[in-house]
């Protein structure tokens, strides 16, 4: 797990500060950083964090004659596989680790090895004797790929996005469509990012860049393996077990200490499970929200019990959010609304200090499996319509009072219309007039989530799964993972994204996964042989922070000051009349705290990213970032 950094100028004449570039992200890299510039044209920098291979495997990583150079943020898991294989065909290696396996699959085969290489990855090859250079990233976009591709021959690329900021070349204007994107479903959907000069490289894709042209490929993508309506309910139970245990060893590779996150939830339970199958000691980690009724410490502690691990529960506290916001900023790089930042940041930090360098989670399992409610009817939404003259006039009388309310019924009626209708409104937290009005000018509508709908030609159940997959996952969940491990100089695996899983659980037909809309079936029933009884009747939680609550004890009063600061209001990017009547407004905060939330997390952003340029986290002070 590393970073990288670097400027593809086909003119060879600037300089860029690539060294001033890795500085910025030597949290993901802590162990060794380089720099080349002996060739104008591909400037490159590297941190490295040394997960595999302590002592051989130094980045960038050259061929024999300099000809070709690879650098990789995150690991190939099946290295020792691919190594056999190319001993046989007599190739030679120099080191022990995955990065040089990589390297000579592109020498053997070219940039088709792609194909070959199970992991998570953000890759750069550099192929000098042909002038040309790939981006790559991972099938399930778990690790991040940015750039900024300026004119043929001028291209920058980076492991985070405030390496970019530093280049005379981009710029940091705001891209009005990912705010509108932001505000809608609480994170930017690849390939934008909320800089208009900066983009990300989708998952399952790769660039191919050189003097005079631009290219993308996409080389995977889990909706084209088809399904297979003959599996059954004991054949995909056997199946799914087979490929998490084959995941489990991929994953389980390391030369340093490991650790599991335990949210207390069917997921992580059963990796943990599975891991006690091949390791002998397990570190195992949770935490607690100080004053919060849903806690979940319980039922991981049961798991630990079952299977013996250390066990180790940590407390977090409303007061933390506060304190620590500025910093988790700048680390995530992005914007991002997910609840879960907090705790994720600091179970990190928290790991990191047990000396812990990598550590294992259950996410992805709800987006292979079905396990979120808007994917199914609710009782109540069943309810609703049963009875849809009756709910739509209500939903109408209500529309200027509880807006709250209003949606609710709305959604539970869009589901008999169309139940990707009634996924989207769920998952949108901001309507889209109201986004149109609130901000000042936005670029061309792009409806990113529909566009992926259209094109899968999967079941029911798996054609929702699929948009999730391709959103949510990678741009909200993936992006919360990558981010809150690196800040803290730990390797995020999950397991359950390995493409032979991800793919067979896409061939599995709603009937099997989850029959009757029963959330989660399939995985639930394999799980029982692994898990204790109470997991699967507690309600679904995970590391989410309990923002309604904090709202009342003081995070409303907070959010409601910074966004009616002068600062917030002459922002630029909002219809100063629509937003100040709207931000002034302390009812919105009463009756949909999460929703001023998002407009908090995206103030203090730009205050962090935008109005200030820090070199590290030292330099942040709270105040100054809070100040009107």
């Amino acid at each position: 797990m590393c970073g990288f950094a670097g400027v593809f100028d086909s003119h060879g004449i600037k300089e860029y500060d690539i060294d001033k570039m890795i500085r910025l992200i030597r949290h993901r890299g802590p162990n060794e950083q380089k720099i080349e510039m002996a060739d104008k044209v591909f400037q490159i920098g590297f941190a490295r964090l040394a997960i595999i291979d302590l002592k051989g495997g130094s980045q960038p990583m050259h061929s024999g004659d300099g000809g070709i150079t690879v650098l990789c943020n995150g690991e190939i898991y099946n290295y020792r596989e691919l190594k056999k294989k190319l001993a046989v065909m007599g190739v030679a290696f120099d080191t022990s680790g995955d990065v040089e396996v990589l390297l000579r699959m592109y020498e053997c085969y070219g940039i088709d090895m792609v194909e070959q290489i199970q992991g998570m990855y953000g890759a750069v090859i550099i192929d000098r004797k042909r002038r040309e250079i790939f981006l790559l990233r991972d099938r399930l976009g778990i690790k991040p790929v940015y750039y900024s591709y300026k004119k043929e021959g001028l291209c920058a690329f980076a492991s985070e996005i405030k390496c970019l900021l530093e280049l005379p070349f981009v710029s940091k204007d705001i891209d009005r469509e990912a705010v509108a994107q932001f505000l809608s479903y609480e994170y930017v959907l690849a390939p934008r990012t909320i800089f208009s000069d900066i983009k990300k490289v989708l998952p399952g894709q790769y660039i191919r860049l050189t003097d005079h042209s631009f290219e993308t490929i996409t080389y995977w993508d889990c909706k084209a393996t088809g399904e297979e309506e003959e599996i059954g309910e004991k054949g995909a139970k056997r199946k799914v077990i087979e490929l998490l245990r084959e995941s489990m060893e991929l994953h389980l590779r390391s030369d340093v200490p490991l650790g599991f996150f335990l949210s207390g939830g069917i997921d992580s339970g059963l990796i943990t499970a599975l891991a006690r199958e091949q390791l002998q000691r397990l570190n195992t980690y949770t935490l607690r929200f100080e004053d919060n009724e849903f806690d979940e410490t319980g039922l991981a502690g049961l798991v630990a019990q079952r299977y013996g691990t250390d066990h180790h529960c940590f407390t977090v506290k409303a007061d933390d959010f506060k304190r620590l916001i500025p910093e988790m900023l700048w680390y995530f790089d992005e914007p991002l609304g997910d609840s879960g930042i907090l705790p994720n940041y600091m179970l990190n930090q928290l790991v990191s200090k047990e000396g812990i360098k990598v550590v294992l989670s259950g996410a992805g399992g709800d987006e292979l499996f079905g396990g979120y409610g808007y994917y199914f009817q609710n009782p109540k939404e069943r309810f609703i319509n049963s009875v849809p003259v009756i709910s739509k006039a209500a939903g109408k009388l209500l529309e200027g009072r509880r807006p709250d309310i209003s949606g609710r019924i709305k959604r539970a009626l869009a589901y008999k219309k169309a139940p990707f209708e009634h996924m989207l409104l769920c998952e949108t937290i901001h309507e889209k007039t109201f986004v149109e009005h609130i901000l000042e000018e936005r670029g061309e509508e792009e409806d990113v989530k529909r566009r992926y709908y259209e094109s899968c030609s999967l079941d029911g159940l798996n054609r929702l799964l699929y948009v999730d997959i391709k959103t949510y996952l990678t741009d909200d969940l993936m992006l919360l993972s990558d981010r809150s491990c690196m800040a803290h100089s730990v390797e995020g695996r999950v397991p359950f994204l390995h493409h032979p899983l991800v793919e067979y659980s896409m061939k599995i037909p709603q009937g099997v996964k989850a029959p009757r809309g029963q959330r989660k079936w399939l995985l639930k029933e394999i799980a029982k042989e692994y898990l204790p009884e109470e997991l699967f009747h507690a309600p679904k939680m995970g590391f989410y922070s309990p923002i309604q609550r904090w709202q009342k004890s003081g995070l409303g009063e907070f959010t409601y000051s910074v966004l009616n600061s002068e600062r917030s209001m002459e922002r630029g990017i909002w219809n100063r009349d629509f937003y100040s009547k709207y931000v002034s407004d302390k009812i919105n905060y009463k009756n949909s705290y999460g929703r001023m939330y998002l407009f908090l997390i995206l103030e203090l952003y730009f205050r962090v990213h935008i109005d200030h340029q820090f070199a590290d986290i030292s330099e942040i002070i709270p105040e100054d970032i809070y100040g009107h």
